[in-house]
């Protein structure tokens, strides 16, 4: 027979149970809406279990370590709340928050338009219920001291145990359904843990230089203008289909026959400057933060460095006003480029400014036309060929601030996938601009153009509209199309995958170069060397994915799953499919993946 005392040293504290409560909901709440998107294994279910464990761990691990009643007051209260928080959170991007998303932008946080990024991703609804929850359980805490109050004996070896435990877990274990227990652990595997290579990892190591790469051009050398134009968010699923009735990329169409246009390209991974990195230094991002903070670029011989050497003046122009966002004007000027601009307003009228600036900055075809002459400033000063890139900003996310003027496929917008769309098409009609202007002042034969995005973007083809949270095509296939009207046969390369890494070595061979670089991707002239794209999607718990045609590998860490899919067969991955050989084959290239990233963060890396 139970006493008195028995009751109360195996009572629970009340915040542990409302956490209890808060993760079944969710979990059943998620199931129910998000099953149509998602692939349960068989594990999932015994995760479930193990969220439960979790969360008694750290609830009772604090419960019995403080005794001061406004500190357990103060707990008692945050806790339910930062997993409702986190709760809504998961509803509208479709995943638990990743601690590795924070930590990467951290810097960028604060910024208006993530601010705007943010207000676009949780409803103001949301921020409604959130209120009226933590309000409410103040206001019961106040009132009626349910979570200060001690039910039970405390005993704080106890509650260090427990915390212990759940340290070790976070560390050993796979990831759990919870909330909270979900951001602990990403937070564990970025500062504490590592991912480990197989095989051609520990070849890889015994090599002294493992990317020197040589460059042997058959071609002419020649010394054009060299323009890329980085354009945000443009995903290639959209290249040459239509939307009510209507072209969705109609000048982007009608260039693909001007020039060389592979069909599988893909950005190495999701987010602006980690793919700027990966276009102009031929390496693939780093597994965690971002190169442009991690990296010292005065070590790197990227794109600008390397046709600096090679007699050019180089030139980096972005749209979005904002140089320090993402370190980007501390970078690329150490990476080499002598000249970094922002689109000019000073000479804008307010009518102008009313017009043609929203969502992001200024519109896309007045910062091409600014572009263009400044390389032609820049060559009439320096007498050299121009080296130079332009990042638009037209089309970035959450692309609901389209003027309506400019929404000419869908002129309602009602849902966000027609918001994306109307962006895009507007993105692809400012990109007229640019073409127009370099025929205008005799560049467009000369000159070697290269259009691509600086990454691709989802647009709810899997049920999701965020790019930290898959790993299917849409958030990694990127246009690639290659101008050079007298020097470079117009054609389409079909059933060969290439990246952005690929580019660096595709100039170099284009201009008809020779010499060693310390590169991993290979020209597009290449044909006879097997091509891959290698894909880091560094949130969710980080995913790796090797694609060679037509094949696609996927490793998702967070739970150690391999899947393998044929993507002529199955273009929306649906079907994994069991060809061991493939399997094998392309987990080694996830071993390249990951030695890159230590490799640049050894040798390259900020003292």
């Amino acid at each position: 027979m139970y006493n008195d005392e028995m009751i109360k040293n195996n009572s629970l504290w009340l915040t542990t149970k409302l956490v209890w409560l808060l993760y079944i909901f969710h979990c059943v709440w998620f199931y129910l809406k998000f099953r149509l998107y998602n692939n349960y294994l068989t594990i999932d279910y015994f995760l479930f279990i193990l969220g439960f464990i979790y969360i008694f761990l750290y609830s009772e691990g604090l419960g019995h370590i403080f005794k001061n009643k406004i500190i357990r007051g103060i707990i008692g209260v945050f806790l339910p709340s930062f997993y409702f928080i986190l709760g809504k959170y998961h509803y509208r991007v479709k995943t638990s928050f990743d601690y590795k998303i924070l930590i990467d932008n951290l810097a960028e946080t604060f910024h208006a338009e993530s601010s705007s990024v943010i207000l676009n991703t949780i409803k103001m609804k949301d921020f409604y219920h959130i209120g009226i929850v933590i309000i409410s359980l103040i206001l019961v805490e106040v009132f009626f001291k349910v979570f200060s109050k001690i039910k039970y004996k405390q005993n704080k070896k106890k509650g260090l145990t427990y915390l212990a435990v759940l340290l070790l877990s976070l560390f050993y274990l796979p990831y759990p359904p919870g909330e909270i227990s979900y951001i602990l652990k990403s937070a564990v595997d970025l500062h504490l843990g590592n991912v480990s290579g197989g095989k051609y990892y520990k070849e890889l190591s015994q090599k002294k230089t493992p990317f020197l790469t040589e460059i042997k051009s058959k071609r002419t050398k020649r010394r054009p203008h060299i323009f890329i134009i980085n354009i945000e968010s443009f995903n290639a699923l959209y290249v040459e289909k239509e939307a009510n009735g209507k072209e969705i990329t109609p000048v982007f169409n009608s260039l693909i026959n001007e020039g060389l246009y592979i069909d599988d390209f893909y950005g190495n991974t999701v987010q602006t400057i980690k793919g700027q990195f990966s276009t102009l230094c031929s390496r693939l991002p780093l597994l965690s933060s971002k190169a442009s903070y991690e990296l010292d670029g005065k070590k790197l011989n990227c794109a600008p460095r390397i046709l600096k050497n090679l007699g050019y003046e180089t030139y980096f122009h972005k749209c979005f006003s904002n140089l320090n966002f993402d370190n980007t004007k501390e970078f690329m000027s150490d990476l080499g480029f002598d000249h970094i601009h922002t689109t000019n307003t000073d000479q804008m009228t307010k009518e102008q400014r009313d017009r043609y600036i929203w969502g992001w900055g200024v519109q896309d075809d007045v910062s091409y036309k600014q572009y263009v002459n400044r390389v032609i400033e820049l060559h009439e000063k320096s007498n050299k060929p121009i080296f130079s890139m332009i990042h638009t900003v037209s089309h970035h996310m959450k692309f609901r601030a389209v003027p309506k003027r400019l929404r000419q496929i869908y002129p309602q917008q009602h849902i966000r996938e027609h918001a994306f769309i109307n962006s895009l098409h507007a993105s692809d009609k400012f990109l007229e601009v640019f073409i127009k202007t370099l025929k205008e002042k005799n560049l467009y034969d000369n000159s070697l153009i290269i259009i691509t995005g600086d990454h691709s973007y989802p647009n709810g083809e899997h049920g999701l509209f965020d790019n930290q949270t898959g790993y299917q095509q849409e958030f990694f296939k990127t246009p690639m199309l290659v101008i050079w009207k007298k020097h470079l046969q117009a054609k389409r390369i079909k059933n060969k995958t290439y990246s952005h890494i690929d580019l660096l070595p595709s100039i170099l061979d284009l201009i008809g170069e020779h010499g060693e670089y310390q590169l991993i991707g290979q020209s597009f002239l290449d044909n006879t060397q097997e091509s891959k794209a290698h894909l880091v999607q560094p949130y969710n718990g980080l995913i790796l994915s090797i694609v060679s045609h037509p094949y696609k590998y996927v490793w998702i860490r967070k739970n150690n799953t391999e899947l393998l899919f044929n993507l002529l067969k199955d273009p929306l991955e649906e079907q994994p499919i069991k060809n061991e050989f493939k399997r094998k084959e392309l987990r080694r290239e996830r071993d390249l993946i990951i030695f890159n990233s230590e490799d640049l963060l050894k040798n390259y890396g900020l003292e």
